[in-house]
């Protein structure tokens, strides 16, 4: 199962590791660029620790361009999830992940 997660360092990190830990494949994570230390508790930019688990981070992607929707439609996630993010998002781009899709209409 592929998932896009939305998520800030902090509870994001958690999130992504969650998702690993569980086997699930992150095929991309949205963020924001992030300067400075996280100032709650000691924790790695959640940027830089999903780059070293190899995973395509798109930082400040404009949610509401058409480019950003079609950018994650071709990663083709099962799901979206979200984490602590700083967003609001929009319907075509909760729309992407088809089972994200379905999940709508109950």
């Amino acid at each position: 199962m592929r998932i896009i997660l939305f998520a800030i360092t902090g509870f994001g990190n958690a999130a992504l590791r969650t998702l690993q830990r569980c086997g699930l494949e992150v095929a991309g994570l949205v963020t924001r660029r992030e300067t400075g230390e996280f100032p709650y508790y000691p924790e790695v930019n959640i940027s830089f620790e999903a780059r070293q688990a190899g995973i395509p981070v798109y930082d400040d992607l404009d949610l509401k361009s058409d480019r950003a929707a079609a950018l994650l439609q071709n990663l083709n996630a099962d799901f979206l999830f979200v984490s602590s993010f700083h967003q609001k998002i929009p319907l075509a781009v909760l729309s992407v992940a088809p089972r994200s899709r379905a999940m709508d209409r109950i």
